[in-house]
């Protein structure tokens, strides 16, 4: 692990959890800080630098919770030393990914962004539901994924974190979106709208409405803000629509919003539907829709993040999951992008929303 930030030790906890990996080593700009961070995993060594880990032969993958400005560098010098490579979101421009996939494919490495949220069995049951007309013609997706960040955040530095909101919390949405509506999907049309800090001049929020070629959509909005954590999601269909409150960060099962011994491996997802079918083939509506609690049972009982290190190994043994973890961040970061270079359109600043920095 290089670097030991606010994301750190929710990895290092899913590393004790997960049968088939663990912590060995974890690097900071000063010693001190990595010794610290270790007292609680009694596996890892302490390093006083990035470039011990990579020379450090027990470690085979090294995550780089790092700023979005320097996962670039630290990708390439990750495949120099053969290791493998976990990428906290959101990652580099899509030009940038594009040749750290190819490098690190060129030398048979697995890169994977960190997105803990897809891995888990709740959301592969969502993604099953939609995509096999549980709820009629998938139409469109809405979600939003907002937090509160102090404006002394890293996240407002934009030469550290120059997609801001969109990019740290924004990434949520789109891959919520593209999971369901599919990665390779192609997209037509974009619209996005920003806020950006006065004095920072970093996106703060975003709403973003987003079009595909088959007549899919999906729209979201992401904000720091000052009045604490909301992340819904919802896919809605021809006949029906389903609905997760917390999609990124289960209320049960996350380290990072529970305890650890309130950890459960049951996550609820609600399905409604909206209309229903007559003995004349007619369609008849149902007031108030009828809702159904759906209670999904992850994989061994792990949090979904202890589940995305179980996908990263099977992915260092199957070169297709390789590529295919690859792609769905290169497609998520391509519409990323898309959408930031949309928010250059208004180039009018704003402290809209931001009294409470």
């Amino acid at each position: 692990m290089l670097g030991v930030g606010m994301i750190s030790p929710i990895i290092g906890d899913a590393l004790e959890d997960a049968p088939n990996a663990e912590l060995v080593a974890v690097g900071s700009r000063t010693l001190a800080r990595a010794e610290k961070f270790i007292l609680r995993y009694t596996t890892a060594k302490a390093y006083g630098s990035y470039d011990a880990v990579l020379d450090d032969a027990d470690v085979d993958i090294v995550y780089l919770p790092l700023p979005t400005s320097l996962c670039y560098e630290w990708t390439m010098k990750c495949a120099e030393k053969n290791k493998h490579v976990l990428v906290d979101k959101p990652l580099p421009p899509a030009d940038q990914l594009k040749e750290m996939i190819e490098v690190c494919r060129s030398k048979g490495l697995v890169i994977m962004d960190g997105t803990h949220f897809v891995h888990s069995s709740r959301m592969q049951r969502i993604v099953e539901a939609a995509r096999s007309g549980e709820i009629g013609k998938l139409r469109r997706v809405n979600c939003c994924c907002r937090w509160h960040m102090p404006v002394d955040n890293i996240r407002f530095k934009t030469e550290l974190e120059p997609f801001g909101a969109l990019g740290d919390l924004g990434w949520y949405c789109i891959k919520f979106g593209l999971s369901v509506c599919g990665f390779e999907n192609k997209v037509i049309k974009v619209h996005a709208d920003s806020v950006r800090h006065p004095e920072t001049k970093s996106i703060t929020a975003a709403v973003c409405s987003v079009f595909f070629e088959d007549g899919k959509s999906m729209m979201f909005d992401c904000e720091f803000n000052g009045a604490g954590a909301n992340y819904w999601g919802e896919v809605i269909g021809g006949t029906g629509s389903m609905y997760v409150e917390d999609f990124v960060l289960p209320y049960k099962g996350s380290t990072a919003v529970c305890k650890k011994e309130e950890l459960s491996p049951d996550f609820p997802y609600y399905k409604s539907k909206n209309l229903k079918i007559t003995e004349e083939g007619n369609f008849q509506e149902i007031f108030p829709p009828a809702t159904e609690k759906i209670v999904v049972t992850n994989t061994h009982g792990l949090s979904q993040c202890a589940l995305m290190f179980e996908d990263f190994r099977e992915a260092m043994e199957d070169p297709e999951k390789a590529d295919r973890w690859a792609m769905e961040a290169l497609a998520t970061q391509t519409v990323l992008d898309t959408l930031y270079e949309e928010t250059k359109r208004d180039s009018a600043w704003s402290d809209h929303a931001n009294s409470s920095y």
